[in-house]
């Protein structure tokens, strides 16, 4: 009786520390997260340059290190100031009077009159509504991006933290990992189950979701500004972002984007989005995506776009990362629930 009151007492203790413990270290949650995904992204990399430089695995690391650098700061910093700018741009075009005559204009058209009628809108309605939205939205865009630069010093702190996390993972992560194992209540086969599922979603999100994203709102850009469509960065960017959802995807922006050139006058500038939305930005989601994924994630579409927005919807950007490996770490408990357990 004794014991079980000594060892209840010291796995309450021992909850109780833990979660103390990571309530400690919430403020630093992100920067935590992404030296995790940074580590194991990176990993293979530098156990690959570790190999070619005669086994000196510290200056691997550091030159690892200085891959990711380059890759924050430029994907931060460069793309984040050209946002802001474009943002600021669109803000100002729609304020402006030649705005205001262009709506006018595509307002005028005959079929876009006969929807408007068929939906009850009133004349000169639609108009002051997309003006409203594309000054909330480019105003709210401007807001987030310069609201970085003056919160500089916190993230200059939490980037340093991330750094050299990242550092200290890929310096020691084989040890670390082998002492989590041993560390958990779980046998080593069910532990390198749930660590293996763990990389290979990490791995599947940034090959497959992250660099296809990229390519499409790459060319959805390229499109748009050969097509004439203002602010092509900008919409370049937002197709990436919706790229990041399954089922979403950039035609979002690239489809009416080509109606509204098309009721426009524009009809070179329509069939170039079109013919480019569909055999170009369509065709990269359904060859690359598969190339670079595989069978990794192993997760239904609906599942992968569920788990991204709500991870959004809790842990904001960082959920981006943290939804899908909740996600996948969940399908695998069943998974493992299903193979050993059921039977008993």
């Amino acid at each position: 009786m004794q014991q079980h009151l000594e060892r209840g007492a010291f796995l309450l203790f021992l909850a109780a520390i833990t979660a103390l413990f990571v309530f400690l270290l919430l403020p630093f949650f992100s920067s935590i997260l992404w030296a995790v995904v940074f580590a194991v992204m990176f990993y293979p990399f530098t156990e690959w340059l570790a190999s070619k430089l005669a086994g000196h695995r510290l200056v691997a690391v550091l030159v690892t290190l200085v891959c990711v650098l380059t890759l924050v700061v430029i994907g931060l910093f460069g793309i984040g100031t050209l946002l802001a700018d474009e943002a600021v741009n669109l803000y100002m075009r729609v304020s402006s009077e030649g705005a205001s005559q262009y709506l006018l204009a595509l307002e005028e058209h005959p079929l876009v009159q006969q929807t408007l009628s068929a939906l009850g809108v009133e004349k000169g309605e639609l108009r002051a509504r997309i003006v409203e939205v594309g000054q909330t939205a480019s105003g709210w865009l401007a807001t987030q991006m310069f609201s970085i630069g003056a919160n500089a010093a916190s993230f200059a702190l939490g980037l340093c933290i991330m750094l050299y996390l990242t550092f200290v993972f890929l310096r020691n992560g084989g040890e670390m990992t082998d002492r989590l194992k041993d560390t958990l209540p779980m046998d080593r086969d069910k532990t390198n189950y749930l660590f293996q599922k763990f990389t290979r979603t990490v791995h599947a999100l940034f090959r497959g979701t992250l660099i296809v994203a990229i390519a499409q709102g790459a060319v959805g850009g390229i499109l748009f500004a050969l097509a004439g469509v203002p602010d092509a960065f900008l919409w370049g960017v937002v197709m990436a972002l919706f790229a990041l959802i399954p089922a979403v995807g950039p035609a979002i922006v690239w489809v009416p984007t080509a109606l509204v050139l098309f009721l426009a006058g524009n009809l070179v500038g329509a069939l170039a989005v079109l013919i480019g939305g569909v055999f170009i930005i369509g065709l990269i989601d359904n060859i690359l995506r598969p190339i670079l994924v595989g069978r990794d994630l192993e997760m239904s579409d609906a599942l992968v776009m569920l788990s991204i927005l709500s991870g959004i919807f809790v842990f904001g950007p960082n959920g981006l990362v943290v939804g899908p490996v909740i996600a996948s770490l969940f399908l695998a408990g069943w998974s493992l629930y299903e193979r050993e357990y059921r039977a008993h």
